[in-house]
């Protein structure tokens, strides 16, 4: 059992992530393919015009094709989003916080994660209340109703605010009993992604 799984605070973290974990892939797989779709749809219209008359025609209407692309960026935008929290990711303004001790840096992460978390459950709950109030109003795109095709932003809202929590949550464990070393998984993370490419590579 590792330190952390010692304390009660610890416990319900690691918890936490575990549930984590079965959402997180679900979510990439989600992101990647409304990703991929949204560039089919971006590209196809331009790809149509360049076809002879004949073909293009045999293709049929493709106007539907941009307002599709508009809801799949919406779906990889908000996906996005909630994996980035969950990996830390999220925009930190950290003018401060460099200049501060890491269990400092912890004990500001609560506070920040607090507000962050009420801010993202609050959009979720107004979210859900557009989402509901809108739910079978047609959209441009023959057979889907508005409420389906935005349900992924109340729901994004919704994991967000529970991730900031469990940052929270993770930080206040750290704070108090000063074992800081769950942060070195997230700065290696972030020092990886900052760092630069090896000679040679294009």
């Amino acid at each position: 059992m590792s330190s952390r799984e010692q304390r009660v605070l610890g416990r319900l973290v690691v918890r936490l992530d575990k549930a984590d974990g079965w959402v997180a892939p679900v979510e990439a797989v989600l992101a990647i393919v409304t990703a991929a779709g949204m560039l089919v749809l971006v590209a196809a219209p331009m790809v149509i015009r360049k076809l002879p008359a004949g073909t293009a025609a045999a293709v049929g209407d493709y106007a539907w094709m941009p307002q599709a692309a508009r809801l799949l960026l919406i779906w990889s935008a908000f996906l996005g989003a909630s994996l980035a929290t969950r990996a830390r990711r999220h925009i930190v303004i950290d003018v401060v916080t460099k200049s501060i001790s890491r269990r400092s840096r912890a004990w500001a992460s609560v506070a920040a994660s607090v507000v962050a978390a009420g801010l993202c459950a609050t959009l979720a709950v107004a979210a859900t209340h557009v989402v509901h109030s809108n739910w079978d109003q047609a959209t441009v795109l023959p057979g889907i109703k508005s409420g389906p095709a935005h349900i992924i932003v109340p729901l994004a809202l919704g994991i967000i605010a529970l991730r900031f929590l469990k940052i929270g949550l993770e930080d206040l464990d750290g704070a108090l009993s000063g074992d800081l070393e769950y942060l070195a998984r997230y700065e290696h993370d972030e020092a990886a992604a900052h760092a630069p490419p090896p000679e040679g590579a294009a």
